[in-house]
Parts: structure tokens; C-alpha cells; sequence
């Protein structure tokens, strides 16, 4: 599987002229979103924290063995458009054009093409193909409210632009509801799991098919809390009863957190970022979450990982 690292801005001084936001905050925002349609799509994924400097990100990037790593960045100096950065010598490169053809084609500005720089950190000392992106130019009212308003729409940009690198047909957010179902305007999705169950005492079947949200699930668990099971994106009755001993509770913190986040947002039960931090949204998209499989609302648990792992 194809490992992308995405490493949004840590630049909080670089101010937006519009609405008081800065470029780490609106490139989170991206990476964010990208990250949960990269996953989406296949893709393995690791996220750079908020803030992480550049040569942790590399660091960071290099151990992991990421095949592609993808600085995402805004733009000022009084341009316009989207530009791409690559190593000199790699203009041609596959994941290069499909990227910044995807977000380019996105963007409202005139565009600046793929330019090679041998004056980057994270171009230079990355150890994957670093395709360095940036999304238009924050120094432009127009542009800066735009940027902000289509964060979501940017993120999935990246998506299509590493399936079309990859010949994979790109997959959208959301689920169509099932004929006969409607959706409520302004309510979450109510999914039902593959098997038709809701409720509390599932009979538990699994797919046995791959997921790969499932397969960083218990890579996940293995790193960090001593997972002997499977982790080939397999879900299974061993990774069921393993996460009954895990709870998700306001302000809880850490790795499994994050993961349920990413996890909700995939099954578009809104959590907010995925920072790892169990605070209000968290609790709202697992409130949502429950309520639409006919769970007991309030923290995380028991056979509440069920309808999440089979979902």
C-alpha cells in the first residue's frame, strides 16, 4: 500500500487577509481533510501534528518509509494560483503532475505550474518523492476567503491526484442512503452496518475484507499498546474483544483517539479534527454515531467497536 505523509504549514505567524486565520491553521484544516480521503482511497496515511517543525516532519516522514511526501502550504507575495515544487530533475514525476494537476484544476487563480528548487528543506532531505504544494495565495482577500471556505474541497484534491497517479477510480465522501431511505437536510448519515444489525447485542459476523482504516487500526494498537493480533486490515473476533478493554471519555487523549475520529469522519459522523484530543465535537459525532445504530449514548465501548469496525 501506498504511504503518504502529509506535512501542512507550521507557519501560525503567516497571517490570512481574511478573517483573522493564519497558514498553519488553514493548511491543518487541508491536511485534514485529505488525510480522511486518502484513506478513503486506500492510501496509507500519516499526518504531521499541528505546529511539528520541518525537520521533524522529515524525521518523521523518512522512518516511517513514506512513498510520497506532500508539504501543503499557501501562497503570498501578491500572486494568484497554484504552484507545485519539486527536486530538480523530477518535474515529470507521476505523483507531481497528478497532484497539482488535481488541485490546480481546482483552484480559481491562474496557475503556476510544477517549478523545480533545490532550496527546500523538506524537498531535499525527504527520503519519498516530496511534492510540495501551494494553494493559492493567502495575501489576497478574495483568495484567502476562498482557501478558507473550501478546505474540505482541497483536501480530497490530493486524493484524486494520487488515485489518478495510481490508475485507481477516486471515491467521494459520503454514502447515498439505501433506495427507500431518506436524509434528513442538515442530519448525519445514518448508516447501517454490512450486516443489517442495530442495537446493542449484535450476532457478531465479520466481511473479512480488507479496510484499511481497519489495518491502521491495529498497527495502531501494536505500536502502542502491545496488539498481538493480525494486522493485515482484517477485522476480526480477537481485534473486537482486544478493543473492549478501551473506552473513548471526554478529554481522553492519545493514538485511539485519533483514530475513532478519522474513523467517524470517514462514516460521516462528523468529529472534528483528528488531533487525538476526545473534547466536544468528538463526543457529538460518538453521540450521532449511537444514536444511529440504537446504542446507549455516552462514552465509547463495549459493542460500540463493533458497529465502528464493521460499519
Amino acid at each position: 500500500m501506498t504511504k503518504v505523509y502529509l506535512a501542512p504549514s507550521a507557519q501560525p505567524d503567516n497571517s490570512y487577509a481574511y478573517g483573522g486565520y493564519n497558514e498553519q491553521q488553514i493548511c491543518n484544516r487541508i491536511a485534514e481533510a485529505a488525510r480522511a480521503a486518502l484513506i478513503r482511497n486506500g492510501f496509507e496515511v500519516m499526518k504531521a501534528r499541528e505546529g511539528l517543525e520541518m525537520e521533524d516532519k522529515v524525521r518523521e516522514s523518512n522512518a516511517w518509509g513514506a512513498d510520497v511526501h506532500i508539504p501543503i502550504h499557501t501562497d503570498a507575495g501578491g500572486g494568484q494560483g497554484t504552484t507545485c515544487f519539486v527536486y530538480p530533475g523530477y518535474k515529470d514525476d507521476k505523483y507531481a503532475k497528478s497532484i497539482y494537476n488535481a488541485v490546480a484544476a481546482y483552484s480559481p487563480g491562474t496557475d503556476r505550474g510544477i517549478r523545480e528548487h533545490d532550496g527546500l528543506y523538506e524537498i531535499n532531505e525527504t527520503s519519498a518523492m516530496c511534492v510540495y504544494i501551494e494553494n493559492e495565495f493567502h495575501d489576497n482577500p478574495t483568495l484567502a476567503e476562498w482557501i478558507v471556505a473550501h478546505t474540505e474541497e482541497l483536501g480530497e484534491q490530493y486524493a484524486k491526484g494520487m488515485c489518478a497517479a495510481e490508475g485507481k477510480v477516486y471515491v467521494g465522501p459520503g454514502t447515498a442512503p439505501k433506495p427507500g431511505e431518506s436524509e434528513k437536510p442538515g442530519e448525519p448519515v445514518a448508516f447501517s452496518n454490512m450486516m443489517g444489525q442495530r442495537g446493542p447485542n449484535p450476532k457478531r459476523k465479520y466481511s473479512m475484507e480488507y479496510d484499511p482504516s481497519v489495518q491502521q487500526l491495529q498497527v495502531m494498537l501494536k505500536n502502542n499498546v502491545g496488539y498481538e493480533g493480525r494486522t493485515d486490515g482484517i477485522a476480526d473476533e480477537d481485534l473486537y474483544n482486544y478493543l473492549r478493554n478501551f473506552t473513548v471519555e471526554s478529554n481522553d487523549k492519545g493514538a485511539l483517539i485519533e483514530w475513532v475520529q478519522n474513523r467517524l469522519n470517514i462514516l460521516n459522523f462528523n468529529a472534528g479534527y483528528a488531533d487525538g484530543y476526545a473534547e466536544q465535537p468528538t463526543m457529538v459525532g460518538i453521540k450521532r454515531f449511537q444514536e444511529a445504530y440504537g446504542l446507549g449514548v455516552g462514552y465509547l465501548g463495549g459493542t460500540d467497536w463493533y458497529y465502528m469496525i464493521e460499519s
